[in-house]
C-alpha cells in the first residue's frame, strides 16, 4: 500500500472528499455544479483516483459526481473508503440508495472497521489523507469540530492541498 501511495503522490493522480453531512438544500445545485467542475478540472490535471468516505451530503454527492465523471472516462476510478460496515444504518432510505448504489459502482472498497467506532472515522478520514494529494472540501469555515474540519487541518500534515467549496 505504500509504495500505491508514493506513486500516486508522485504522480499527483488522486484526490479525496470531506464535507458536512447536512447541507442546506437552497446550496445544494451551485455546490453540486461547483463539485463537477472542480473534478472536471482535477482530471484534467492528471487525477484519476477518487476516495470517498461515503457519508451522507457531501460525500454521497461527491461520489455520483465522480460516477458521472467515469461514464465519460473509464479511467477514472472511485475508492470507498468507508469507516465500518453498516454505515449506512441511519441514513435516510433515500441515501441509503444512494449509497447502496454508488458502493455497488465503486472501483474498490476500503473498510477500517467490522463494527462502529468513533475511531474507525478518524481512521477513514487519515486513510484517505495518506492516500490523496488534493481534498476536495465543503467545510464551513466557522465550524471548528467534527470529522471535516479534522481533516482540513491535518491535510497540511500529509502534504495535502484543500480546496474548499463552502
Amino acid at each position: 500500500m505504500k509504495t500505491e501511495k508514493n506513486e500516486q503522490q508522485t504522480l499527483g493522480r488522486s484526490a479525496a472528499f470531506s464535507g458536512h453531512r447536512h447541507i442546506s438544500p437552497d446550496r445544494v445545485p451551485t455546490l453540486m455544479k461547483n463539485l463537477d467542475a472542480t473534478i472536471a478540472r482535477l482530471y484534467e490535471e492528471g487525477v484519476t483516483t477518487f476516495y470517498c468516505g461515503m457519508a451522507m451530503g457531501f460525500d454521497l454527492m461527491a461520489a455520483e459526481s465522480v460516477l458521472t465523471l467515469r461514464a465519460l472516462h473509464p479511467e477514472v476510478k472511485l475508492i470507498a473508503v468507508i469507516p465500518f460496515k453498516g454505515q449506512d444504518k441511519f441514513y435516510t432510505d433515500e441515501d441509503k440508495t444512494r449509497y447502496a448504489q454508488a458502493l455497488a459502482s465503486a472501483d474498490a472498497k476500503v473498510f477500517m472497521s467490522k463494527s462502529y467506532s468513533k475511531s474507525s472515522y478518524l481512521c477513514r478520514n487519515i486513510y484517505m489523507l495518506k492516500n490523496a494529494t488534493t481534498l476536495v472540501a465543503y467545510l464551513d469555515p466557522n465550524k471548528k469540530d467534527g470529522g471535516t474540519a479534522f481533516t482540513c487541518i491535518h491535510a497540511i500534515e500529509y502534504g495535502v492541498s484543500v480546496i474548499n467549496l463552502y
